[in-house]
């Protein structure tokens, strides 16, 4: 389980010998998100960070909030995509393709959160239809006391739970 210590960045380690850092300042600001009431609605959003090829280290480091416009219930948050598209383009052009989109982040109001049949269905269709050069997704789900990730292998579609590092 991935306690949520927003003073420490969060490292995973990958079947393939990669390293996943998650900054953190993106844990802080994912936390400000739990569903800790009763009716709290459902957040999602997107995943930045840039891919160290040479060291094998990919490094999560921002994460949309909320975008405007997006329709959220107890267990669902959809995003509108043009709105959501127009980020990633920005934080790419400003960065200079320094900035890469790496996935997608969502709450769930469960202390250990894990993926349901609709997150799968969905992670399978970002992997299937997502443009950009990375070729593993990051998805990544807040409970109430943990997060939980798992990478997305674009050309296998396979989707695998990371471990914490210690």
């Amino acid at each position: 389980m991935q306690s949520m210590q927003a003073s420490d960045s969060m490292k995973f380690q990958e079947s393939n010998g990669w390293t996943v850092e998650i900054e953190a300042s993106v844990i802080e600001l994912l936390q400000s998100y739990k569903q800790s009431g009763r009716c709290q609605r459902e957040s999602c959003g997107i995943l930045f960070g840039t891919i160290y090829e040479k060291s094998k280290t990919t490094v999560i480091n921002r994460a949309s909030g909320i975008i405007p416009g997006s329709k959220r219930s107890r267990h669902r948050c959809h995003r509108p995509r043009k709105k959501a598209q127009e980020l990633v383009n920005m934080l790419w052009e400003e960065s200079k393709g320094t900035v890469n989109y790496l996935g997608e982040w969502h709450t769930h109001p469960e202390r250990n959160p894990t993926p349901s049949g609709i997150d799968l269905k969905n992670w399978d269709s970002i992997l299937k239809w997502v443009t950009t050069d990375s070729e593993r997704l990051y998805f990544l789900i807040v409970g109430t006391d943990f997060l939980q990730l798992w990478v997305g292998d674009r050309k296998t579609k396979s989707i695998q739970h990371l471990e914490l590092l210690a």
